[in-house]
Formats: structure tokens, C-alpha cells, sequence
């Protein structure tokens, strides 16, 4: 007897491009860089003040050492004129250099610092560049920036704000003599020391102490904290919070004392953010036992150091529930309050604190959860205010990226699923940062790596305050089984999950028929299950999109068999992270065996899986340890159907 095989080959492509509603921007970000063969890491942006965005980010394109790149973006997506298409060379000598940050200088243009070892002297210094808005250095400024600072000691983490009157306040590091401080140094527009300041800036702290931020005081000078730990031990709780006032001159301002005045004790992770009305939030959190963050404090003081009137010397504590978390962002709400970002076991949270001292109504004190919880892996990246008082928040799971919008009372933004926008229907992003934009909208700027997804550069994209108008041709159909007893549907879109959709039936002979709504399978993906089904019969279906007049995905058409058979549906999902879970159905339960094999045609994995016996099944290759790489799954039933598909894995 002759023997036949029949070979089901399946390829996936999903096509589904994210939301957003200025027609110049793609439906999968704009490019920001994109220069092969080069990588990208640490992004980071601010606003031009005109609805675009500055993104610097480390950039290895010339494989000798880490160069630092910008390039501005408009509020409509296009590269602004004068921009090179891969982004400017703010600092591309052959030296080690790195954690880059950006911002605006109130002119159109910005200002950039970063680490910088060209000096083998001093070790490590921390250098700025001023560019305008058209992507020339200021007049004055040395290619390749200049100096913050050249004292002998490695110095980085530096932060600069803008100091109200055209120049810059400077924050950093310094280690020497393996003994970390903090310092401050105050430059005019044109690079140099403000008057009254030393040309490598003032010492705030001499005693061990790190990770130091500044705010401008209104009058010139300015204030500065940081995170001490003076009384002898590394540990979190022997942390304190400090922080010192100087005068526009340089001075200690009047009753602050040399190395600082005590602001939090047993607190760490010292974050200010000025309150728009002459004084300042001091963001901290209190470590648990095991090193990460027990709950957050939310203070406010006037520039003396002393509550705001209202407050209490604790100010308002946030998150305060069994469990660690960490990754604190805050953002002011451009209404004189603040905005708070962690991550938890809960996923990524968020909170609003009002200027009088309370929470926002709506939003829980424990933190609102705006990530997906089923999914877990999430990290939070960014904040940025939407003018209204609500804010966006951006958020990484295992690789795709997601943006959520959160109203000023603590919802979700109209038109906005209940977990965000994935930032593209492209399979790895990653740190997606946030800046906000005009309108009260948001521009995402975020990752893509070769080795991981089918693109790879620096993309952006921007989302509006009521997100896009949900659409048919976003949703793509993932997957169709059919069995004797029933019909499996799946179909992905971004925010998929939070449409208003209903499954839709037809028949050769009968017109369209509405069905229950299909089931939430994730942020960006829809299942249905239809099990009033008759064997032999041939079905189509499509989903209904509403929110407005009502659109239709494209009508698929499924045969029901009169009994089961031999289907292999591959990995889902695919690609698959982890360990994957193989999805196939099988005829009876006559021997059957589930194989992965690599590209060469090497068998990896071998599984005897008939006794699982006729119907629709899954099984998870916990044992696998299958490297990323495309694979073929292939399914043998007593040796006369098989099935194979292709497959990938990414981790």
C-alpha cells in the first residue's frame, strides 16, 4: 500500500500598525536613527518647546568607541530642517563616553552632557555641548563640547536643569580616592562659570555621599540634594537625604550649613522637581530589608528647606504595601502638582499628588495599576505630563513597549484600552522614554535591536490625548482552528484588547449574524470560541469594529471537519520567549510525535504525544532549552500525516 504525507507549511506576518493621529507620522514611528551597522543605547529626550523633541542617545556606529548623537524631531514627524538624517555628532572623539542627557535651553536649541574619559589625567569628566535649532553648535562652543569640570576623580552621573536666565545648573558625581561627593556648577549660555563660581564648581558634599540633582532657586542660584550616607555604613538604611541652597554668586545661601541640612532621614533615591510657585518636591523612598524601595515620600518645601505651608515633615507617602518595588520617576502635572511612576509585582503604578498635600481623587494612594498584571516582566521608562493634569506612562514588558494615558482624575484616557498602545506592531522595543508634545499628546521615542526584531535604530512615535479612532484594518487574524466541535479564532491589533468588537457569522446561505463579544486574550490580542458549530460545515467570520460608524475586518472562511484531524498550528505564541508552548490537534489516539529541528534539519526535540488521544492540544517544551533561532515544529501521526511549521524563538 502506498503511503502518502501531506505537508502544511505556515508563514506569519502581522501587519498592524500602531495608534496614532497626525497623518505625517508612520503607523510604525518614524525613523530617528537607523545608521548601520551602529547600535543604540540610552535614549533619553526633552521637549523643543515648539511640540517636537530632542533624543540624544550612545551611539557605536564608528566601532571604536561610544560617540553621543542627537537629532530633533517635529511635533508632525519630520526631522527638522537642518538635522543630518542620522542624527548629529554632538561628541564623536575616539574615547570612552557615555549617559547622555538632553535639555531644552528655552531658545529652540538645548544643551547635552555626558561622561567623558579623553583626559587620562583626571580619569573621567563630565562635558556639555550647546547645539541651536537648526543642528549647529552655538557660537563659541568647541566641537566635541568642553569641560564642566576637570578635577582629578572620576566624575559622571551628571544632571543639568536650566537655571531661568539662559544658562545651566550642573549636578554630577565625583569619586576620588574611591570616596564619592557631589557638586554643582552654574554656566551662562555661553559655557562659561556663572560669576562667583570656580571653573570645576563647588563641592556640595565632601563627605560620602552620591547621585546629586539640582533645581533653580528663582533668584540666580540654586538648590541642590542628594542622597548621603555619612553616618558610616552602604547599606539603605543608614541612607539619608541632604540638600544645600547656593546663591547666585556660589555662597551657601543663609542657614544652610557646610555638607548640607538633613532633609529625609532613613530615605534614599533624592529626586527634586521645582512646584512652580517658588519652592520645590523632594521625591524619596524608604528601603525595605532586602535593598529595594518600602513606599515613597512626597515633600514639599520652600526653598529654606522647610515644609510647605500645609505639610507635614513627612509629606505624603505613596505605595506603601507589602512587597518591593523600584524604578521611581516623577513628572511635574503642569498644574503645580506631581506625577509618580514605579514597578512592582502588581505591574507598573502610578500616582498624582496635588500641591495641597493630598492625593488626587481617583488615583489610589497605593499606586493605580496601568500596565497588564497578567503579563508580569513590565518595567516602567517614562512620564510626560498631558497639560491637563493627567499624564502618559510608558512601559516595557518582556520586549513590546506600551504607552497608557491616565486622565487627571486617575481613568483611562477616552479611546484608550484598559493597558495602552503598544508603541509599534514590530516585535522588540525597548526603554521606551516619553516626552510631551503639543495638543496635550506625548512623543514615544524607543529601541529596536537587530539581533532581536526585523529592524533595528531609534523610532518615535507620537499618540494623541484621546488616542486613535479604533479601525478594522488594525486588527490582523493570528490564527483559525476548527475542530469537529467547535471554531477557534484569534486576531491581534494594537490595544486590541480594550476595542469595542463583536464576532460576526455567516453562512453560504445566510446572511451576517452577531454573535457574543470575542474574549480579551491580552493588551493587543482577541479570541473567540464558537462552539455552536455543526461538523461539515463551512463558516465565515468577521469582527465588527464600533466607535462611531461601525467598521469590518476582512471575512475569513473556516470548514468544520466531520471529524477531527491532523493540524499543527506551530508555536503561540510565535515567536515564542521562553519556553515555548506548541499549539496542534491530532486525528486519534494512534501514535503521534511532536519534533523541533533547526534549520539544518537536526532533530532537537522528540515527544510521543498520541495518547492525548483525538482533539485540539498544547504542550509547553519546558526542557527544550531551545536558543533563539528560527526552528521547524513538525507533527507525525502513525506515519502517514505530517505537519510542519515554522517557528521562532527569541530568548
Amino acid at each position: 500500500m502506498r503511503v502518502h504525507r501531506l505537508i502544511l507549511s505556515v508563514l506569519l506576518v502581522l501587519t498592524a500598525p500602531a495608534g496614532t493621529a497626525l497623518a505625517t507620522w508612520l503607523p510604525d514611528g518614524v525613523p530617528v536613527c537607523t545608521y548601520p551597522p551602529c547600535e543604540w543605547a540610552n535614549p533619553r529626550l526633552a521637549p523643543d518647546g515648539t511640540g517636537g523633541v530632542f533624543v540624544v542617545w550612545e551611539d557605536y556606529r564608528s566601532g571604536l568607541a561610544t560617540d553621543i548623537y542627537l537629532q530633533r524631531l517635529t511635533a508632525g514627524g519630520d526631522r527638522a530642517a537642518g538635522w543630518p538624517a542620522e542624527g548629529l555628532a554632538v561628541c564623536a572623539s575616539q574615547h570612552p563616553k557615555g549617559d547622555p542627557v538632553v535639555v531644552a535651553d528655552g531658545q529652540g536649541g538645548c544643551f547635552v552632557t555626558w561622561y567623558d574619559r579623553r583626559n587620562p589625567a583626571t580619569a573621567g569628566d563630565v562635558f556639555v555641548q550647546r547645539v541651536q535649532a537648526d543642528g549647529t553648535l552655538a557660537p563659541g562652543w568647541p566641537v566635541n563640547g568642553q569641560p564642566v569640570t576637570l578635577e582629578p576623580g572620576i566624575d559622571g552621573a551628571a544632571r543639568p536643569v536650566l537655571d531661568g536666565d539662559g544658562g545651566l545648573l550642573v549636578a554630577w558625581m565625583a569619586n576620588l580616592n574611591t570616596v564619592n561627593t557631589v557638586w554643582i556648577q552654574h554656566l551662562t549660555g555661553s559655557g562659561t562659570p556663572a560669576p562667583g563660581w570656580p571653573s570645576d564648581g563647588i563641592a556640595a558634599c565632601t563627605l560620602p555621599s552620591l547621585f546629586g540633582f539640582a533645581v533653580p532657586d528663582g533668584s540666580g542660584g540654586a538648590m541642590m540634594v542628594w542622597t548621603d550616607h555619612r553616618r558610616g555604613c552602604s547599606t539603605p538604611e543608614c541612607y539619608d537625604i541632604y540638600g544645600a541652597r547656593f546663591t547666585a554668586e556660589g555662597a551657601l545661601a543663609p542657614g544652610w550649613a557646610a555638607n548640607g541640612n538633613l532633609l529625609a532621614p532613613v530615605e534614599w533615591r533624592a529626586i527634586p522637581i521645582a512646584d512652580s510657585a517658588g519652592g520645590f518636591y523632594l521625591i524619596s523612598s524608604t528601603p525595605n530589608e532586602y535593598d529595594f524601595d518600602a513606599s515613597y515620600s512626597v515633600r514639599r518645601l520652600t526653598m529654606d528647606g522647610t515644609p510647605a505651608p500645609g505639610w507635614t515633615a513627612r509629606g505624603v507617602v505613596v505605595g506603601e504595601v507589602p512587597g518591593d518595588r523600584w524604578g521611581i520617576i516623577p513628572a511635574a502635572d503642569e498644574l503645580g502638582g506631581v506625577l509618580l511612576s514605579w514597578y512592582e509585582a502588581r505591574g507598573v503604578c502610578a500616582v498624582r499628588v496635588l500641591p495641597s498635600g493630598t492625593v488626587a481623587p481617583g488615583w489610589p494612594v497605593e499606586g493605580l495599576v496601568v500596565s497588564d498584571p497578567t503579563l508580569g516582566g513590565d518595567t516602567n521608562y517614562g512620564i510626560a505630563a498631558d497639560g491637563a493634569g493627567g499624564g502618559y506612562f510608558a512601559f516595557q514588558y518582556d520586549y513590546p513597549s506600551y504607552v497608557q494615558h491616565i486622565t487627571a482624575a486617575g481613568t483611562v484616557a477616552p479611546r484608550w484600552p484598559p493597558y495602552g498602545f503598544r508603541v509599534a506592531s514590530t516585535f522588540s522595543h525597548f526603554t521606551p522614554q516619553l516626552a510631551p508634545s503639543s495638543n496635550g499628546g506625548a512623543i514615544a521615542v524607543w529601541e529596536e535591536r537587530c539581533s532581536i526584531g526585523s529592524r533595528c535604530g531609534l523610532f518615535a512615535q507620537r499618540f494623541e490625548p484621546e488616542g486613535p479612532a479604533p479601525t478594522a484594518v488594525q486588527l490582523s487574524l493570528v490564527s483559525s482552528v476548527a475542530s469537529q466541535d467547535r471554531v477557534v479564532l484569534v486576531w491581534d491589533g494594537p490595544g486590541a484588547g480594550g476595542l469595542n468588537v463583536a464576532v460576526e457569522r455567516r453562512t453560504d446561505e445566510s446572511a451576517w449574524q452577531p454573535l457574543r463579544p470575542p474574549d480579551r486574550a491580552g493588551p493587543d490580542r482577541l479570541r473567540y470560541e464558537d462552539r455552536s458549530v455543526v461538523p461539515g460545515s463551512r463558516y465565515a467570520y468577521r469582527l465588527a469594529v464600533g466607535g462611531g460608524a461601525t467598521e469590518y475586518t476582512r471575512e475569513v472562511w473556516v470548514d468544520v471537519p466531520l471529524g477531527y484531524q491532523v493540524a499543527l498550528a506551530g508555536f503561540r505564541p510565535n515567536p515564542a520567549s521562553g519556553a515555548p508552548v506548541v499549539a496542534f490537534a491530532l486525528a486519534d489516539r494512534a501514535p503521534a510525535t511532536l519534533e523541533v529541528l533547526d534549520v539544518t534539519g537536526r532533530r532537537l526535540v522528540s515527544r510521543e504525544v498520541g495518547g492525548l488521544g483525538a482533539g485540539a492540544h498544547t504542550l509547553r517544551l519546558e526542557d527544550a532549552a531551545l536558543r533563539p533561532g528560527m526552528y521547524w515544529i513538525r507533527l507525525i501521526q502513525s506515519d502517514a500525516v505530517r505537519a510542519s511549521v515554522r517557528g521562532l524563538v527569541t530568548r
